[in-house]
């Protein structure tokens, strides 16, 4: 919806690390638990480009699990 509004090129990104760390909700609401660990390594991922007019959900999700190693 937002391409259709605002046609500019994305650049897909995907998060590897947050989850279980304090801010996570991994065991319920965040900041509401002593962490397991005090420090997370947290990485961001970028990749390439993609125009409007080439971008769309199903290949934007699809090129972000790629990028976390959460898909195929």
């Amino acid at each position: 919806m937002f391409l259709q509004r605002r046609p500019v090129t994305v650049v897909p990104m995907a998060l590897s690390g947050p989850w279980g760390s304090f801010f996570s909700h991994c065991r319920g609401p965040a900041l509401s638990h002593l962490p397991k660990r005090f420090w997370s390594r947290i990485e961001l991922a970028a990749g390439e480009p993609v125009s409007a007019e080439k971008a769309n959900a199903e290949m934007l999700e699809q090129r972000v699990k790629g990028l976390s190693g959460s898909g195929q």
